[in-house]
């Protein structure tokens, strides 16, 4: 979505906007959520690589579509993992995807642990924070062996009930604090102090890191971190507000991708997270990732579809009921028996082979559709 025509719709009655109104942001269409986005972004992940090594999956997002459905086994399901890998949920702060993937990282049963972070943010219409949020997801493959692109090196974590947003249960949007108090009170004095705990631990000092991202904070709040640990100022990793926006949990593991796409072997990449305190981790870089056809982020990036229709985003976001005529009047609901009768057609998309005629179909039918023959299909992943 473009910023101008945000601003522009809002101009008669704010503005002020106009002065945000550079660049694009990522939002969602009106049939994607957290669960469509974190399936896509694992698949991305997943290319070339042995699904049946995955032992569990995580998915962290503060804006899950169910509040009491485990939203994880959804996108277990649609990224054909095994029924014995274990799901669970990260939830209530936007750094629980970096806290998701320090966890995997730190956990004695490391191997095959997928980590998914995704969120459709949305914000009051003719508010800032409309301008600055953005809608995606970024999923890390954790484990070991001779396969590993970077190797993890610690990380850091500060707790404090430092409120600079929140949501109340049952509300919409965001109700975010001032900026300025933010950045003095909250990430100029909190993060450095995290930040050089790590680095103390690690033997290495600022000038040591060659990627350095933060998601959560205000803009150029990187820069002032810099220069107080002595980063070079090259060193600062996109914070993704020209294309893309502020993604909450997704946005550190989208600033790893950014990381990883630009690095160099024996680079150390540092990422951290602010809410409520912050979280640092610090990674290094151990080869160049393999070419095995994934999007990532910069291909991501590249194949957007460019929209200027502002009321597109309204209705999308459920904020403008358009009266879409007769024959969109379905039924939402889902026969939950069918549902779990077919889960592996329905959320993985697993068709049939004939075993008869080599024939792939989806649905799979109690008869091949090619030769007839009964009972003579096998699942086959599409």
């Amino acid at each position: 979505m473009q910023r101008a025509a945000i601003a522009e719709a809002h101009r008669w009655a704010f503005p002020a906007l106009g002065g945000l109104g550079k660049g694009e942001r990522s939002m969602c269409s009106w049939d994607e959520d957290a669960i469509t986005m974190a399936v896509e972004a694992g698949r991305d992940c997943l290319l070339g690589m042995d699904r049946a090594r995955l032992q569990k999956l995580t998915l962290a997002s503060t804006t899950a579509p169910y509040a009491d459905l485990n939203n994880a086994v959804f996108v277990s399901a649609a990224l054909t993992l095994s029924d014995e890998a274990a799901v669970a949920e990260r939830s209530g702060t936007t750094r629980a995807g970096l806290t998701a993937l320090i966890d995997a990282c730190q956990s004695s049963s490391a191997e095959g642990h997928l980590v998914v972070a995704s969120e459709r943010r949305t914000a009051k219409p003719a508010s800032t924070q409309e301008m600055q949020i953005g809608c995606g997801a970024a999923a890390m493959a954790v484990g070991a062996g001779d396969g590993l692109i970077a190797r993890f090196l610690g990380a850091q974590t500060v707790s404090v009930p430092f409120v600079d947003h929140f949501r109340k249960s049952g509300t919409a949007f965001d109700y975010n604090w001032e900026e300025r108090w933010i950045r003095d009170e909250g990430i100029s004095k909190l993060l450095p102090q995290a930040l050089q705990s790590l680095l103390t631990s690690l033997n290495r000092s600022g000038a040591d890191i060659a990627h350095f991202g933060l998601a959560g904070g205000p803009a150029r709040s990187d820069q002032r971190i810099a220069k107080k640990l002595k980063i070079k100022p090259e060193a600062l990793l996109p914070d993704l507000q020209g294309k893309v926006g502020d993604t909450g949990a997704a946005q550190p593991l989208l600033q790893l991708c950014a990381a990883f796409e630009r690095a160099q072997p024996g680079d150390v990449i540092v990422i951290a997270a602010f809410a409520q305190g912050c979280e640092v981790a610090a990674f290094e870089m151990l080869k160049k990732p393999e070419d095995t056809g994934r999007q990532s982020l910069a291909g991501s990036v590249a194949a957007r579809i460019e929209e200027s229709a502002y009321l597109k985003l309204l209705s999308n976001d459920g904020h403008l009921d358009l009266e879409w005529g007769m024959r969109a009047e379905t039924d939402n609901k889902t026969a939950l028996t069918q549902l779990y009768r077919a889960a592996d057609q329905i959320f993985g998309f697993v068709g049939g082979k004939c075993g008869e005629c080599g024939a792939i179909q989806f649905p799979r039918l109690p008869a091949c559709v090619n030769c007839g023959a009964p009972d003579s299909q096998t699942p086959y992943a599409l």
